[in-house]
């Protein structure tokens, strides 16, 4: 039985959606605060998420309203940007 365990341990997949990602972004912690690289912790994907590997992020107006709290719903530390490559 043992030797069947560790078969199966070493044959098993990874499921991504059990794992958290470790990655760095710019973000800003503080209303209005500078953005600054920071270690961010990514929450194990969902059934109808995809993982990416994005390379550049545009900031448009939308994100320094965010970045600001200008419409009293912002969350720090944020991380703007949605427009990736």
């Amino acid at each position: 039985l043992a030797e069947a365990d560790a078969h199966a341990a070493h044959t098993a997949r990874i499921d991504p959606t059990q794992m958290t990602l470790e990655t760095e972004a710019y973000g800003a912690t503080t209303q209005g605060g500078k953005l600054e690289l920071m270690k961010v912790t990514l929450p194990p994907l969902g059934a109808t998420q995809v993982q990416i590997d994005m390379t550049h992020c545009g900031l448009c107006h939308t994100d320094i309203h965010m970045v600001n709290n200008d419409w009293g719903i912002a969350d720090y530390p944020l991380v703007p940007g949605h427009e990736g490559v």
